[in-house]
């Protein structure tokens, strides 16, 4: 498993908390009138992208989500301006300040738009560093094993592990092996 995490401040975390409402406030908005435009529309495009966005749940979800309806209700703007949720006018406005929301909301998650897709850039980073080790690893090995190719026990003694990494199935396996036993 493969994780990024830094320490959050209790003035971040209330910052966030405070704009996190807001931005579900935000999602249920722009759910009601995409599903209008949608209605309206009879485009379906605009209804598979509907359906796909709408589905999920959680926090980073819901900031996704509001990107993407964002999008689709800017598509229609003549349909758009015929319904107000809550009496708010969903108009150009709005949807700049949700879709600013939704990406300062991910920033402070830890993720950072990439050509519209949430990335964690703390995990990015970790993956690359696990990547390089494992290829610097693989080449000690190669030149260890062209170096000790006439004295195969220093070798592996020193450099070859008869260790191999398991899958979380096969440890489950050989648990139950083992307890059966």
């Amino acid at each position: 498993m493969r994780i990024g995490i830094t320490p959050d401040s209790p003035e971040k975390r209330a910052k966030f908390d405070a704009q996190m409402a807001i931005a579900e406030m935000d999602r249920k908005r722009l759910g009601v009138v995409a599903a209008y435009v949608v209605e309206k529309s009879g485009d379906k495009k605009a209804l598979r992208n509907y359906r796909y966005i709408a589905k999920g749940s959680g926090p980073i979800d819901t900031l996704t989500d509001n990107l993407g309806l964002s999008a689709l209700v800017r598509q229609f703007p003549e349909m758009t301006s015929q319904i107000k949720p809550g009496g708010q006018a969903v108009d150009a406005k709005y949807l700049d300040e949700a879709t600013a929301r939704a990406v300062e909301l991910l920033a402070m998650s830890g993720y950072v738009m990439e050509r519209g897709v949430p990335q964690n850039v703390a995990v990015d980073r970790q993956n690359r560093l696990l990547t390089l080790c494992m290829q610097a690893q693989s080449d000690i090995k190669k030149f260890a094993a062209a170096a000790f190719f006439d004295n195969i026990e220093y070798y592996n003694s020193n450099y070859a592990s008869d260790i191999r990494p398991q899958t979380p199935d096969a440890a489950a396996v050989e648990t139950q092996e083992t307890a059966a036993a």
